[in-house]
């Protein structure tokens, strides 16, 4: 896979909120598609860590903006602070005034892909491609009872209040961190009081996925660690089930965990050959 060089530059939100870094990667010139792509990570990681995502994307014709949620990787902010669900979704349209081109994909790792189900609710977009990498789907999973009460009392007066999301990295990769791809310096595992009451307020339900009505345009593709302890695989199993026939393809990694794209030296990370150059029928 060939690389693609990268330009960057800072997006100035609230006084409150900072600057959010954002990276431009220009499409192939090879390729006959020009749109872009949003890139989005999760919850305790940042863009840089999404390599994969970002070379695919830029080899098949898609200008690829990705960045920093604020409070993660080289975004200011307190580690782990967001404002709330509908502030992320506010901020996707700003970063989406910066495309070059019209948008036609995202990539959204786990937390932001609870988002990007969100976003697509009542916004009009015509994305050909969505990459779904293990989806954050119920953020309450194995969280214990105490702590979401505990947060939920205590988030009126403390909204800020950054705690540990319990998430361990060996929840999210087997191998060492210098075996990861990415600067893991930049990773927490933090998340504030308003943030994670948001989220806990927009999981994504089964009347949530009832009731969504998927474009009948975009394609799907999900991949999903089947060790995965984060966002299990059988939340991700009944998401993928909504998704109408012709539209969706599932990559499920027998060895994966929450973060399996990240581990350069194992063989859950192969050259992305089960994702084929997009073509002109997807369009």
């Amino acid at each position: 896979m060939e690389s693609f060089p990268e330009t960057t530059e800072k997006l100035s939100t609230s006084p409150d909120e900072g600057t959010i870094f954002v990276s431009r990667t220009a499409p192939d010139p090879k390729a006959d598609r020009r749109k872009t792509a949003l890139l989005m990570h999760g919850l305790g990681d940042h863009s840089g860590r999404h390599e994969h995502a970002r070379l695919w994307l830029a080899q098949n014709g898609y200008e690829v903006l990705r960045f920093d949620w604020p409070g993660s990787g080289r975004s200011s902010g307190a580690r782990g602070d967001l404002v709330s669900v509908p502030f992320c979704l506010e901020l996707i349209d700003s970063i989406r005034q910066l495309a070059s081109y019209p948008l036609g994909s995202f990539y959204a790792h786990s937390t932001g892909g609870l988002i990007l189900l969100h976003w697509l609710v009542g916004r009009e977009h015509d994305v050909e491609f969505i990459w779904l990498s293990s989806p954050l789907l119920d953020p309450s999973y194995n969280q214990p009872k105490g702590k979401i009460t505990a947060g939920r009392m205590l988030a009126s007066r403390l909204p800020k209040l950054c705690i540990p999301t319990g998430v361990k990295s060996s929840d999210c990769f087997r191998t060492k961190k210098e075996h990861t791809a990415g600067d893991v310096s930049l990773c927490h595992n933090q998340v504030s009081l308003r943030f994670a009451t948001s989220l806990l307020e927009h999981a994504i339900t089964e009347d949530f996925l009832s009731d969504f009505e998927w474009p009948e345009t975009t394609r799907v593709f999900l991949s999903q660690g089947l060790r995965d302890k984060v966002c299990p695989p059988e939340l991700a199993s009944r998401l993928f089930l909504t998704l109408p026939d012709q539209l969706r393809c599932g990559l499920w990694l027998a060895d994966g965990y929450h973060e399996p794209f990240h581990e350069v030296r194992s063989c859950v990370r192969p050259p992305l050959r089960c994702l084929e150059p997009l073509t002109d029928s997807m369009r």
